[in-house]
């Protein structure tokens, strides 16, 4: 029998036609630069993207893998978890799901933090991840540019705090190394040392992990320079450590990169919140108690009517304005309602009514003042505890 050349099977085509689509749309995009290898045998990585601004000036480079997503995924997928702990050990990535049926691009960023909130290391070969229903990028979606470049400014942050804390540390280690002669004594100076990374240590391992977490991953110790005249450090040693705890606590907050998920107090504040805020939109009456199918009715079916109803009102009088709202931010704004007026508010939830039994279109919906993705990571926290969405009450924390 005569041997034949090797062929190439099936997934050789659908992981090229992944590749060339996710390829073809960031450069419609003309904002993020893709280099992309498909069919490779490259571990872990399919190649790494550059993103720009709005100026063309380069803000910096991501790593990526692309994924084919099967037809009935669900916005689920068995992630390699060889890719995970590369996310966690060597990189942070971006995972990038192709869904070839919607013509859509699911996305998900993967660093240290992230990663271990998965708990990825008791599954030998895959993990299941959730992709966000609103996180994706299309023909006409280009929200995801904006996150991208925030995510790359944050690594760059880490990257400099990382830098500032190994100068630190070696300075600390040479000025241990020239003073052995007094180790193991009770010299003033190194007390108040101790007692300032006794402090610092406390601080960030109990009272404020998820800062420890971001700044300083898989970073045991924190080494600052000591000088012995004129230094926080000798004059008052925990206070200053507290100084520098709540400077790096209120940079996270300022970034809004605090990590809501897996506290059911924290979920439910913020799901309650976020219906505070949104109840028209979710048509929702405000209450201190909401049951989940009421709350997965209005964010799914409700709230995509409302948004279609409320930019077919505004269109036709603002074209120009809403149009260029659209097209700068990526998305349909839901604090649109401020252009509203009670009138247009009436006629909207009449309209949305009339159509509560249709599927509403498939649109990227967010707003700047509370983030959906973390909205829908709380409320499915919610879900998983069994704990209805509730209003906070005195009583409740006693």
């Amino acid at each position: 029998m005569d041997a034949k050349p090797a062929s190439h099977p099936v997934s050789n085509f659908t992981d090229d036609q992944s590749v060339s689509f996710v390829r073809y749309l960031l450069a419609k995009h003309r904002r993020v630069i893709a280099y992309i290898s498909s069919i490779d045998k490259w571990p872990n990585i399919d190649g790494r993207v550059e993103i720009q601004d709005e100026h063309n000036n380069l803000i910096g480079p991501l790593s990526v893998q692309v994924k084919t997503l099967t037809a009935n995924h669900n916005l689920k997928y068995d992630c390699e978890v060889n890719f995970l702990a590369y996310c966690e050990q060597v990189e942070p990535c971006l995972l990038l799901g192709v869904d070839h049926q919607s013509q859509k691009v699911y996305w998900l960023f993967f660093d240290v933090q992230s990663v271990r909130e998965i708990d990825y290391k008791n599954n030998k070969s895959t993990k299941t991840v959730h992709f966000r229903a609103a996180q994706y990028f299309d023909e006409n979606t280009t929200g995801y540019i904006e996150e991208w470049a925030k995510i790359v400014e944050n690594n760059k942050q880490r990257f400099q705090s990382h830098n500032d804390l190994r100068v630190k540390t070696e300075q600390l280690e040479k000025l241990l190394k020239n003073a052995n002669k007094a180790v193991g004594t009770s010299s003033i100076n190194f007390v108040t040392i101790h007692r300032f990374l006794d402090e610092l240590n406390r601080q960030f391992d109990t009272d404020f992990p998820t800062v420890k977490e971001f700044f300083y991953p898989q970073q045991e110790g924190r080494g600052f320079s000591y000088h012995l005249a004129g230094n926080p450090i000798q004059d008052r040693p925990a206070d200053y450590a507290k100084e520098i705890v709540k400077s790096k606590v209120l940079q996270l907050v300022k970034m809004k990169l605090l990590n809501h998920s897996g506290h059911e107090l924290l979920a439910c504040e913020f799901v309650m919140a976020f219906i505070d805020r949104f109840h028209e939109q979710l048509g929702l009456p405000q209450k201190d108690e909401y049951g989940f199918p009421e709350v997965q009715f209005g964010f799914h079916r409700y709230l995509p009517l409302w948004v279609e109803e409320a930019y077919g009102l505004l269109l036709p009088r603002q074209p120009i304005i809403i149009q260029a709202q659209i097209i700068r931010d990526g998305y349909f704004d839901l604090d649109i309602i401020s252009r509203l007026s009670s009138k247009d508010r009436e006629e909207i939830s009449q309209n949305v009514g009339k159509r509560l039994d249709k599927e509403p279109r498939p649109i990227r919906i967010s707003t700047t003042k509370l983030d959906i993705g973390t909205f829908i990571e709380c409320f499915n926290h919610l879900r998983q505890c069994n704990r209805m969405p509730s209003r906070i009450l005195c009583r409740d924390v006693l």
